[in-house]
């Protein structure tokens, strides 16, 4: 039997938000059979006011042999681009939305309500099985926040109905979580430390926005490895760079990245969708293949029925 190796986690697409079009790698048979399974629209308000598009591309693509070891150097516009997405996954990430970061790091995404609507359910144990000692990106407005010791802060959520949803922080955070104020929108990464259909508590909280700055630096490093040739256990890592310099082949020649990302971030989405160039990718992996870029990571896995 014939398994591949996904690494697939609880959300999908892996950018939900920005001006790229994702690689979501469905299978690999080695060879481009189909370019394109589906092409979903979303839409979001930017803080600048734009309507941006998101489309998810599902491919299978040639996945080549072991490659001898090399080095590939991204063009100026595939860096401007990668820089693009690393900022707008950072900013849906701190805002409490779905991302790429929480996607490797596993972590569930729920706002306050969301939350208390599954304990106000009275199966705390189903509630507990999702929440309990998980990572959780928690966000919603802030109805309270008072120091509970001077290492020790607690907030409570706001719109939350008979069930009260807290998260405490605790050192450094702790004080961080002082400085916001009743009213506030506020996404924090924490752990569950269970509860009831009256009140939920969620532990160790941390800035959202720092773990995803935190996240991506690692992320930064593995995309360095993998452009010097170097294995890289992270599939997304692979797909994501065969994305990127899909697009930037693509990209304009006065696309102006160099002096504004926003007008690159414009030029990327005047493109459109790719998925009916279907040698767009082969050409792709045929050049990195031909830097010498590990690409085993992509390999399907033999498995013993």
């Amino acid at each position: 039997m014939t398994r591949w190796r996904m690494q697939r986690t609880r959300f999908s697409p892996v950018w939900r938000r920005g001006a790229l079009e994702v690689v979501n790698v469905d299978d690999y048979r080695g060879e481009v059979i189909n370019a394109s399974r589906s092409d979903q629209v979303h839409r979001s308000a930017r803080r600048v006011g734009a309507r941006l598009r998101l489309c998810t591309l599902l491919v299978a693509v040639l996945v080549p042999g072991s490659g001898i070891a090399g080095s590939y150097v991204p063009v100026e516009v595939e860096t401007a681009l990668l820089t693009i997405g690393r900022q707008d996954d950072v900013r849906a990430f701190a805002a409490g939305q779905q991302s790429y970061v929480a996607q490797v790091l596993n972590i569930d995404v729920a706002t306050a309500q969301d939350i208390a609507r599954v304990y106000q359910s009275k199966d705390d144990e189903k509630a507990d099985h999702r929440f309990l000692s998980r990572r959780v990106l928690v966000s919603g407005i802030v109805e309270a926040v008072w120091p509970d010791d001077p290492d020790r802060t607690v907030l409570v959520y706001a719109d939350t109905g008979a069930t009260q949803v807290r998260a405490i922080a605790h050192g450094n955070q702790a004080s961080r979580v002082a400085t916001w104020y009743a009213g506030s929108k506020v996404s924090l990464v924490c752990t569950g430390a269970g509860g009831t259909s009256r009140a939920v508590s969620f532990d160790d909280c941390e800035n959202a926005g720092d773990v995803g700055r935190r996240e991506w630096e690692r992320l930064d490093a593995w995309f360095a490895d993998f452009y010097q040739g170097k294995y890289v256990p992270n599939i997304m890592i692979a797909i994501l760079a065969i994305n990127i310099a899909a697009r930037a082949s693509r990209m304009p020649a006065d696309h102006r990245c160099a002096e504004s990302l926003e007008k690159c971030r414009e030029a990327a989405m005047a493109i459109g969708s790719l998925t009916s160039d279907d040698g767009l990718l082969r050409e792709v992996m045929q050049r990195f293949e031909a830097s010498g870029l590990d690409l085993s990571v992509l390999a399907p896995v033999q498995l013993t029925p």
